[in-house]
């Protein structure tokens, strides 16, 4: 991961407006002051400001209220379906549909 540059958004994210639009312009092979590179600048900042007002969230809140327990019935039927088998058979039983009427 050494070679591979920093995005744009997270320069921004991390307060060098000035690195973002470089590593921009490298990304798009545009000059700096290009009107589509000053416009995409632009609203990878008005969306970072946007979601800065939203307010602080984290991970954990993916799992918390009914988000959740939708998340965890999920998680459960997958589970269950892995173990049952069933996923293979139907999986199996497309190719075979497919490979008769293709």
């Amino acid at each position: 991961m050494l070679v591979l540059p920093e995005t744009p958004r997270y320069l921004v994210k991390s307060g060098k407006p000035e690195k973002a639009a470089r590593a921009l312009a490298r990304l798009r092979r545009l000059d700096y002051d290009h009107p589509a590179l000053v416009e995409e600048l632009g609203e990878i900042q008005a969306n970072h400001e946007y979601e800065l007002s939203m307010g602080k969230s984290t991970y954990l809140d993916c799992f918390r209220g009914s988000i959740g327990k939708r998340l965890a019935t999920g998680c459960l039927l997958q589970s269950l379906q892995q173990l049952s088998g069933s996923s293979s058979q139907s999986s199996e039983s497309l190719w075979n549909l497919l490979i008769l009427t293709g």
